[in-house]
């Protein structure tokens, strides 16, 4: 999936750029700020609404001196357009709750690299980092096999490769503790979808819970607000 720019994926070309400056508005807009907020010409996007319009899933209305267009969000087709663009922030959610099914649970799971800062394209890695408890007995064939499962799916719903890097708790602390590489990039730009939160992990003051569901809120607003 094209996580960056998740409408013209499904939807080429300036179509899509348009439906997808449209969904990311409330409020009725100009044309030519529909335009550039689409990044195509004010011709090409007049050309467009109007058999928007049409369907019904944008509404004209006329504020002197301009027609301003909106999208119409209880359109049948509107809510499918509006997952689409919610796609990072969905597939965020899905990889947390899906993890939260392995047995035992791990301790953390972090999405990092281009997933985490909002440029995954078709065909990027989506990088995870899978953090064990390390005092946990398991039995060894049901958690590797539960993960093997688990990024199976993520793959499927995703279609991109998943690249999983697993540690323990202590292992995690470290490595991270170290800022070196890949560690370092994780510690900076990682968004924790399930567990503790980086700040924990590295042996620092225990975030608030809700901590990282406004990392991940304030992840989708700014892609957002990229279109």
């Amino acid at each position: 999936m094209d996580f960056a720019h998740p409408v013209e994926a499904i939807i080429p070309g300036a179509q899509g750029k348009v439906l997808n400056a449209l969904a990311q508005i409330t409020a009725p807009v100009s044309l030519r700020s529909t335009a550039r907020i689409a990044g195509v010409s004010p011709a090409q996007c007049s050309r467009l609404l109007g058999p928007l319009v049409e369907l019904g899933i944008v509404e004209r209305e006329d504020i002197p001196p301009a027609a301003h267009f909106r999208l119409v969000r209880e359109h049948v087709v509107a809510r499918p357009l509006l997952e689409i663009v919610d796609s990072h922030g969905r597939f965020m959610e899905l990889l947390g709750r899906t993890a939260s099914r392995l047995r035992p649970a791990p301790a953390s799971v972090i999405v990092f690299g281009s997933l985490a800062h909002g440029t995954a394209h078709a065909g990027s890695d989506i990088d995870v980092l899978l953090v064990r408890h390390t005092a946990k007995d398991a039995d060894e064939t049901e958690w590797h096999d539960g993960v093997a499962e688990w990024i199976a799916g993520a793959e499927r719903a995703s279609g991109n490769p998943v690249n999983v890097v697993e540690v323990d708790e202590r292992e995690a602390r470290s490595r991270l503790r170290s800022r070196q590489g890949m560690w370092a990039s994780i510690r900076r730009e990682g968004l924790c979808v399930l567990g503790v939160g980086l700040d924990e992990l590295t042996g620092g003051r225990r975030a608030p819970k809700r901590s990282n569901a406004r990392r991940v809120a304030r992840r989708r607003a700014e892609l957002s607000r990229k279109g």
